[in-house]
């Protein structure tokens, strides 16, 4: 009898520890039965909602930080017409970003945005031309409405991404002449503004070589850290929107003081409205 008991023990100790395993997978990977309702569900949907089209159904996958399961949907006949449907364990749609992603053309921007980022990284981080100073970071992005270089006091027109045309192809240069920001941080043992003017000097060359446009530039110069000045605070200069068309002719290093000043202004003036923010709760 005892034997027998231990055995049953043993089984029922066995199948918890077993249900243990399993949902903790569950947890990371998701249940094949709301996998397969979440994607039987989205193939209804999409014949419901956007019937005559040839959207697919490319993968489901679960989100363990949210538990859900997303419908990925694509068009064999689109490159710019993907878009995700969320489902809940039970096979509920939580969201469908159709809308954001293809009528209002977030794909698209990020396809051209993708292709002018690529362009910079090939001048700022091209290993046949290396850059004689240390990059911390340097990329490029289109600015759109709403961004923080449409506002006072840059005022900059942005890139409207409903505007763009599904699928449609674009000379990116061309956008990247009204729209190209560039964000540049250099490390250099010299933190001057005429170190500055150098430098932003030199990468406007290394771009106009390379037939690589951009409208603006966002720069900040930082000191090296060396043994001895370990645990001060380092030296920069850190300036906001250096328009394309400023950068050549005399004067530059004085433009860079004042574009600095503007810069040190200007965040004052947003630190100031946080501080309001927090205190109206």
């Amino acid at each position: 009898m005892k034997t027998k008991t231990k055995k049953i023990l043993a089984f029922a100790a066995g199948l918890a520890l077993l249900a243990g395993v399993l949902w903790f997978a569950m947890l990371f990977v998701g249940n094949p039965v709301s996998g397969f309702a979440a994607k039987r569900n989205a193939k209804r949907y999409l014949a419901q909602q956007y019937p005559g089209t040839d959207y697919l159904i490319e993968e489901v996958s679960y989100n363990f930080k949210f538990g859900e399961y997303m419908a990925r949907v694509a068009s064999p006949s689109s490159k710019d017409s993907r878009f995700t449907l969320t489902y809940d364990w039970a096979g509920n749609l939580k969201q469908d970003d159709y809308t954001w992603r293809v009528q209002q053309r977030e794909n698209t921007y990020e396809r051209l945005n993708w292709e002018y980022r690529q362009q910079v990284e090939t001048v700022l981080k091209n290993p046949e031309k290396k850059l004689p100073y240390e990059l911390q970071f340097g990329f490029g992005t289109l600015f759109t409405t709403g961004d923080m270089l449409t506002q006072e006091p840059f005022g900059l027109e942005g890139l409207d991404k409903s505007a763009l045309e599904l699928d449609g192809e674009y000379d990116v240069n061309q956008l990247a002449r009204r729209y190209g920001r560039l964000v540049v941080s250099i490390r250099d043992n010299t933190v001057t503004p005429q170190r500055a003017a150098q430098l932003i000097l030199d990468i406007k060359k290394r771009m106009d070589e390379a037939n690589a446009a951009f409208c603006c530039i966002d720069f900040r110069l930082a000191e090296k850290k060396t043994d001895e000045k370990e645990g001060t605070k380092a030296e920069e200069i850190s300036i906001l929107s250096v328009p394309y068309d400023e950068i050549e002719g005399e004067g530059l290093e004085e433009r860079v003081s004042q574009w600095e000043e503007e810069t040190r202004q200007f965040y004052a003036v947003m630190d100031k409205e946080k501080e309001l923010e927090l205190e109206n709760g």
